[in-house]
């Protein structure tokens, strides 16, 4: 899947922090693709709406590159959320479920079902998929090198899966090829909320690179359930979100930081 198939639009940041609760009466999930390099100043500012255990948690990363990105994620999903709940970014409060998916705590209000979120990063990317409630995952990966893809493919991937990949011709196509169906696997993953385990090998996917992403068999069925997507959101990266509604719509949101100093 291209970015031809989405609605795709270009958010300056401020636009950021404006309502967003009306979204959802147009699409089912918005789907945020935001750059983890910004100028100090930017970086400082958002840094007000940090909690305290966030910082502390930043401040355990040895190098400056590393803290600087976890905070600036963590300030941008709290930004983003904030304008879709209407609340101060600095307000918001986190819980992990049981299978430790981060959620929102309060995230309905007045009746309405709650805000949820699911969050994924690699190297200078982070995508942010929103919705109200539905079970949502997401997944974005740097294509690289993965000199134990095949050991991966053979711990998480069906055996159809594994035979797709095998015939992948060539070390590029095979490296574009695993990232495709692996964060597919792991967008899955995440939506459920069960995690990466062996137990993927029974969850069935089509993850040829140009074959249209969908769950094909689930152990317990219900495949139609779902809708899958795969996609690349920018040059060198492989990204995925599934969700349990069948035909969810999306679109993707292009947050355009400032990047004067």
């Amino acid at each position: 899947m291209t970015l031809d198939d989405f609605a795709v639009e270009t958010r300056a940041f401020p636009t950021v922090c404006a309502a967003m609760a009306a979204s959802f009466a147009s699409v089912d999930i918005d789907l945020w693709l935001a750059p983890l390099d910004a100028p100090e100043p930017l970086r400082e500012a958002l840094s007000i709406c940090l909690s305290d255990d966030e910082r502390a948690a930043a401040a355990r990363f040895r190098f400056e590159a590393d803290r600087a990105r976890f905070a600036l994620r963590r300030a941008l999903t709290r930004m983003i959320l904030a304008g879709y709940l209407e609340r101060d970014p600095a307000s918001l409060a986190f819980l992990e479920d049981t299978g430790g998916k981060p959620r929102v705590c309060n995230a309905g209000g007045y009746g309405r079902e709650p805000v949820t979120f699911n969050r994924s990063f690699s190297d200078d990317q982070m995508l942010l998929g929103v919705a109200r409630g539905l079970d949502i995952g997401v997944d974005i990966e740097a294509v690289r090198e993965m000199p134990d893809a095949a050991a991966v493919a053979d711990e998480y991937f069906s055996p159809a899966e594994r035979r797709v990949f095998a015939g992948l011709d060539g070390e590029a196509a095979r490296r574009e090829g695993f990232f495709c169906a692996w964060t597919r696997k792991e967008a899955f993953a995440k939506a459920t909320g069960d995690g990466l385990g062996p137990a993927l090998r029974a969850v069935e996917m089509a993850v040829a690179p140009n074959a249209p992403a969908r769950i094909l068999a689930l152990p317990e069925g219900g495949a139609e359930a779902w809708t899958l997507r795969g996609f690349r959101p920018a040059p060198g990266f492989q990204a995925a979100v599934a969700a349990q509604k069948p035909d969810a719509t999306m679109r993707l949101l292009r947050l355009d930081l400032p990047h004067g100093g």
